[in-house]
């Protein structure tokens, strides 16, 4: 009776000592993703092979929670190329990511949502940064 007893106290300690290590493997890694024309906000930042990620915030920061002893991250963001890049036992990692202008021409933003300009329908318009100045100001000293 005893010694059964035995076994289940050590399977138990056996199963705990486990879950410990397990979770001892996971860490978190921080970094920053920027481009020629500085931080990029809004990047997807995803561990491959999982459906663990985050995205960047306003000054292309992150931070995630990793597992096992050479994850990958992906990183993409429109209008740059997508980046793979193992982080190894690093805690921080860097990225600067390369411009992509193919993927420019691919995408219509329309004020609400993204689609994909093949998949656009209705009416399309482009506004040039010379009619938004010349819109007169609703400010009686700016006239």
């Amino acid at each position: 009776m005893m010694s059964k007893f035995l076994q289940a106290a050590l399977l138990s300690v056996c199963v705990l000592l486990w879950s410990v290590s397990v979770s001892a493997q996971d860490r978190r890694v921080s970094g920053r993703i920027t481009s020629t024309d500085g931080p990029v906000p809004g990047a997807n930042v995803v561990v491959k092979g999982t459906t663990t990620g985050t995205s960047t915030d306003a000054n292309g920061n992150f931070m995630l929670s990793v597992s096992g002893s050479n994850p990958t991250l992906v990183i993409s963001a429109i209008g740059l190329k997508t980046q793979e890049i193992i982080v190894g036992n690093r805690t921080s990692v860097n990225i600067a990511l390369d411009e992509d202008a193919t993927a420019l021409n691919e995408v219509v933003v329309t004020g609400y949502t993204t689609d994909l300009k093949r998949e656009t329908t209705g009416a399309v318009s482009t506004v040039k940064s010379r009619a938004l100045t010349a819109v007169p100001s609703g400010n009686v000293e700016q006239q």
